[in-house]
């Protein structure tokens, strides 16, 4: 339950190729958007570690928004120059949510809990292990093991940066972000 990070499809999205994948991922998002609209609306969010957030980058395209996300999920940016006083070139401002997985998860949990469902963790050694499942509903956490898992070269591992600042401004609620261009 460590990192956080905004809602995107991040690179994800690259996988929903078809027309028919593409409308999938898009009823995704837009069904967790509303689960975190629901939580806005009942002063819940806190609680669960979502909070509104601005996201600035340049003024390039950012392919898991402009690309692989609804613009009734995360609206069109508006574009300008941006807010910062050594950074103040022509820039993008999406609105968006940061997602504390800290808080997040642990949350998640237990409601789930509290509704009784059943947790269960397996390993998994081999593709037909995960095939024989009966259940409708399974949460992957192979992560990297999916890569030995599945025999798929194509699984590597990534890393973002997660960089924390110390806090100059009260009003400093904002990301800034897009890629390793952003210099």
């Amino acid at each position: 339950f460590v990192a956080g990070g905004q809602f995107e499809p991040s690179g994800i999205f690259t996988e929903y190729v078809t027309p028919e994948a593409k409308a999938v991922l898009a009823t995704y998002l837009r069904r967790s958007k509303e689960r975190i609209v629901e939580l806005q609306n009942s002063g819940n969010r806190l609680l669960y570690g979502v909070a509104e957030r601005k996201n600035y980058t340049l003024d390039q395209v950012i392919k898991a928004f402009d690309e692989g996300t609804p613009e009734d999920v995360v609206a069109k940016p508006r574009k300008g120059t941006l807010p910062f006083k050594s950074l103040n070139g022509a820039g993008r401002e999406y609105s968006n949510w940061l997602m504390n997985p800290t808080i997040l998860l642990p949350k998640l949990v237990e409601d789930l809990k509290a509704k009784h469902v059943a947790f269960e963790q397996r390993q998994f050694d081999t593709p037909a292990d995960v095939a024989a499942l009966k259940e409708r509903i399974v949460i992957n956490c192979t992560g990297l093991g999916a890569k030995t898992l599945f025999s798929d070269d194509k699984v590597i591992p990534q890393r973002g940066h997660l960089v924390v600042l110390q806090k100059t401004d009260p009003k400093q609620f904002y990301f800034f972000s897009g890629g390793c261009s952003n210099r």
